[in-house]
This record gives structure tokens, sequence and C-alpha cells, in this order.
């Protein structure tokens, strides 16, 4: 019989660090405690209206999943919504579940959950790993339905120049628009690591801004979203880099990427909107892509979730994201998860249809 520990506070959870270390092995950098602490440590003790809520599951004295949640009430209401940790900042979550469990201990899982979400709580699941054990098993229990498309171009060794990824008219452009930019200036691409990682975020971020700026939007990196990237750089930097693109000696793009296992994750961009005609960004991708490629032959260039057209344009292999709201046993459980629900699927329309 499975037993439930909920943790709610920071130095409760910090008893249990070794063991999270110990299963997160098997899993992306975004299901890592580091990323995770330093999530909680920035942005969650700072939020007060989100409490800390991690599950740790026991089975006979072992410790055979961890479950990485937060909850946050939705405003003016007595409802409380669970979260995975991280929110908005990683691009697949899920549970840990360590090498011990097996397949009717997923079932037990699942019912735990249920069993002890509170009259006024549900659970609301986000951007799940569709490879995910206990993603697979929600598909089948019809609790798990699509979110959006996951987009990766993948390794080919047949390919080094990947520009022959897009069409014959964007790869002709981007040629013609590169030509122009290294001839009419100074201009070298640069790839950024360890020591010079600080600097350089601090100057994608003014590009960032610059962008968002000139289209009249924000940006969720800003706040304590941006110190918690700022910190977990600081403190991981061998995961980080930051391929830039230099003009004159200005750098006009930047492309920040995490490198995990046989992933480079494309994380955020920013580039100078005096500099547009040249299409800076896809100069700069391009480069990324082949960083990954051809310098660390690694399997995977991460877009993330494909809500942006632009991931499309590079012939890449299309995975999916799953989302999942469950509710507790209670009427107005049920029924605030049901809400939620459709409104969200109508916002995730929204945002691909965009």
């Amino acid at each position: 019989m499975l037993e439930l520990k909920r943790i709610h506070s920071v130095a409760e959870l910090q008893e249990f660090r070794n063991e999270w270390i110990k299963i997160e092995k098997k899993y992306s950098f975004f299901q890592s405690w580091q990323w995770n602490y330093q999530w909680i440590n920035t942005v969650l003790v700072n939020d007060d209206n989100s409490e800390l809520d991690v599950w740790i599951i026991f089975n006979e004295g072992k410790i055979i999943a961890i479950l990485p949640f937060f909850m946050k009430p939705i405003r003016f209401t007595p409802i409380k919504v669970l979260y995975f940790l991280s929110a908005r900042m990683s691009y697949d979550y899920d549970v840990l579940l360590s090498e011990d469990i097996k397949e009717e201990d997923i079932d037990d899982l699942i019912r735990l959950l249920k069993n002890n979400l509170s009259f006024t709580s549900f659970l609301h699941l986000r951007h799940m790993n569709e490879d995910s054990k206990f993603t697979k098993r929600l598909i089948e229990l019809n609790y798990a339905i699509p979110q959006c498309k996951r987009i990766k171009v993948l390794y080919d060794p047949l390919i080094t120049d990947h520009t022959k990824r897009l069409h014959k008219h964007t790869r002709e452009s981007i040629r013609m628009r590169t030509n122009r930019l290294f001839k009419q200036t100074k201009a070298e691409l640069r790839v950024m690591r360890d020591g010079s990682l600080q600097s350089s975020f601090d100057e994608l971020i003014l590009l960032h801004n610059k962008r968002f700026n000139s289209r009249s939007k924000k940006t969720i990196l800003a706040g304590n979203n941006l110190l918690f990237l700022k910190k977990v750089i600081e403190e991981i930097p061998d995961k980080f880099e930051i391929v830039e693109l230099v003009s004159d000696s200005n750098v006009i793009a930047s492309h920040l990427a995490i490198v995990e296992k046989e992933n480079y994750y494309s994380i955020n961009t920013g580039f100078d909107p005096v500099f547009a005609w040249y299409s800076p960004n896809k100069i700069l991708l391009n480069a990324a892509i082949t960083r990954a490629f051809n310098d660390l032959k690694l399997k995977y260039f991460d877009l993330g979730p494909g809500y942006e057209s632009y991931k499309y344009s590079w012939n890449p292999s299309e995975f999916e994201n799953y989302f999942c709201c469950l509710s507790g046993k209670s009427v107005f459980s049920k029924l605030s998860a049901f809400i939620y629900k459709t409104l969200f699927i109508v916002t995730i329309k929204k945002a691909i249809q965009k």
C-alpha cells in the first residue's frame, strides 16, 4: 500500500535532496533538483499566494515517486490548483519515478492523487512528456489529452549545411541576407560559455527586451522569472551556452541554450530590431543548429512547444505535449476541473491559431 507525505516547506524538502538527485538521473534537466530548487527559492518563496506542495510517495518504506507540485489559488475563489514546479519556465514536465516502481504502482499512484485532492482543489499539469510512463497511463485512462506539438530538429549525418532544411525561397533569402551582413559589416558568430556567460546573458536580455518593446508585447522574462534564470546560469554554467551574432563589435542577436545529454534546448533569443532586415534570428538559429549537430554531435535540437510558426520552417519532427486536469472526489472539485479544462482548451486553440 502506498503512503504519502506532502512537503510544504523548503527546509523539509531539503531532507529529500539526495533521493531526488538519485531518481532524476533518467530525466531531463527540467526535472533536476538544481533547476527546481532554484525556482522554488527565487520564484515560489516570493509569491505570497503560492505554496510548496511536493508529494513524496512511499511503498514499504522506500521512496518510489516524487511529485514536484506547488499550489496556487484562483483569485477571488476558494479553489486551489496544483501545478508542476518551475511553471512556464520548462519545456517538459514529469513526475519522478524510481527504478523500483511497478506498472500497478502507477495506477495506485493516480488513485492516491485523486483521493488526496481536497474538496476545493484539483490538479492541472501542462506540457507533459509523451514518453513518460506516468503520462502514458494518464492518456490510457483518458485523463490526459494533447496540448500542443513539441518541435525538434533531428540530427542527420547527411546534412552539414542546415539552411538546406528550409524551403528554397527561405533558404535563398537567408543566404543572401547573411552574405550581405558579412560583406557590409565586420560580422562574426561566437559561442560564449562559462566565465563569459553572465555578461552575455545580460546582453541577451537587453536585446530580448528591445525586440518585445518594438512589438509592444510583454515577456515572461521579467521580475523573479528573469532572476531565476540568471541565478541558475550562475549556479550551473556548464549546462548553458550563448551563441552571439556580432556586427562591428556590437552584439545584434543572441541565442540561449541548455546543452544536456543528447539535447540542445533552444531557450530564448533576442535581437536588435534595427537589424531586422537581415533576419538576425534566422541567421542565429541556423548557427545554433549547426553548433548542436556539426560541433557537438547532439541528437536533438529542441525548439520546445510548437505555438510559433517559425519553428516549423526547419523541417522538424513533431512530438506531442499533453496536459491533464485531474479532480478529486467531490462534485465541486470535478466541476472546477471541468470548467478550468474547458477554458484552457480555448486558450491553447487561440495560441496555436496565432
